[in-house]
């Protein structure tokens, strides 16, 4: 569940690095295992939408825009 866990500089302390099958099972383990420690007073989830670049390795997702249109 826990792919790593950095000590950072800024507005945060860390940063954990979480894979679930799920948004659900994330979120059930941040809420569950990770919430409820005494030290931790505030948790911020974020999820990876889209991959472009990971350790390198450059993902070519060609220049498709299959994003939906949003308008009021």
């Amino acid at each position: 569940m826990v792919e790593s866990l950095h000590l950072v500089s800024g507005e945060f302390d860390f940063i954990m690095e979480v894979e679930g099958e799920s948004m659900r099972e994330v979120s059930h383990f941040i809420s569950e295992k990770v919430a409820p420690v005494p030290e931790i007073t505030q948790t911020v989830t974020h999820y990876v939408m889209e991959t472009y670049v990971e350790n390198g390795i450059e993902f070519d997702d060609s220049s498709d825009d299959d994003r939906l249109s949003v308008s009021p």
